[in-house]
Order: C-alpha cells, then structure tokens, then sequence
C-alpha cells in the first residue's frame, strides 16, 4: 500500500493516454515512398534540375515541330521530323534520369542501414525512383499532347510512340538503378 500511495501520490493526478496517430504508415514501401518525398523536399536541388530537364521536352518539341511545320514539306520532310521528334525526345527524356542513376549513392555513409532495414532491397529500390517514374509519365502524356496537336501522326502511331517511350525510359531507369547499386559510388 506504501508504494502504491508513493506512486500516486495525488489523488485527481492527471493520467495522459498517449494515442497512436493516424499519420503513421504501416506498410514499409509506403514508409520508403514518404521518406524519398521528405528527402526529395530538403534537398530539392537534383529534383527541380530533373523537373526543368523534363518539363522542356513538351516544349522544344512544340518549337521544332511549328517551326518545320512553318515550310512546305513532303512525305519525306514528315518522316524526317517525326524521327527528329523521336530522337530529341529520347536524349531529354533519358537524360533526367540522373536521379535515379545516384539513388544508393546518395545515400554514402547510411548504405549500411538500407541492409538491415525490414524491407527488401528491390522494395526500397522502387521506392527510390517511385517519383523519377511518375514525373516522367507525366511528362511523356504531356509531350504526346503536343506532338498529337502538332504534327499530323494518326491515334494509334501516337500510342504507339507513347508506350515505346514509356518502355525505353523506364528499361532506362531501371538499367542506371542497377548500374549503381552494382558499383556505388560513396563519397
């Protein structure tokens, strides 16, 4: 009984019940996903660099394609500004993916903690380029928009040039991720 009036000492003591919040993911992916968004939002740097690089693609190729739509061209001339849209397109589409070619070494002295961390290295790897691949879908439906406005190319070429882009930038994503986490470059 001593120990126990010890302990309460007062009789009305304010007892807290401290509640779980609702913010909290359970899921570790997810949990991966809002800590690249965090790290994405403090150093943004590489994030807005790789944002202008990709949001110029719609317009350099809305430029190129109403200055060549400006002349008197041929069948040939088409052709030849189609493959100038599909090659300048891949160089600036491929080119933002320098994000994701440094994702685990950016991580430099805290490498150790993704190998104990409660998920799966591929789980974390697709975490670290979830926004990469977003951004970039984006830009892709936005760059068909206007190369569809600009250029007479009918639906299904269109789609089709879609999904090759959406393939090739993705299998490039995927091939500078696994470059580097095969010879990380830590600093």
């Amino acid at each position: 009984i001593y120990f126990k009036m010890a302990i309460n000492s007062y009789e009305f003591s304010n007892k807290r019940k401290y509640k779980m919040s609702k913010l909290t993911l359970n899921k570790p992916f997810l949990s991966f996903v809002s800590k690249e968004f965090k790290l994405l939002r403090r150093s943004s740097g590489s994030f807005i660099s790789s944002l202008i690089t990709l949001l110029t693609l719609p317009i350099v190729l809305y430029v190129l394609n109403n200055m060549i739509g400006r002349f008197n061209v041929q069948e040939t001339g088409e052709t030849i500004k189609l493959a100038a849209n599909v090659f300048l397109g891949l160089i600036v589409l491929l080119s933002a993916n320098s994000s994701s070619a440094t994702a685990f070494s950016k991580e430099a002295d805290r490498a150790y903690l993704l190998k104990v961390a409660p998920i799966s290295i591929k789980k974390q790897a697709m975490a670290k380029i979830f926004f990469n691949l977003i951004l970039s879908v984006f830009v892709l439906i936005l760059t068909s928009i206007v190369i569809a406005y600009t250029t007479n190319i009918s639906g299904i070429n269109m789609l089709f040039m879609f999904i090759s882009f959406s393939i090739i930038n993705v299998g490039h994503i995927l091939w500078s991720l696994e470059i580097d986490f095969m010879d990380p470059q830590f600093k």
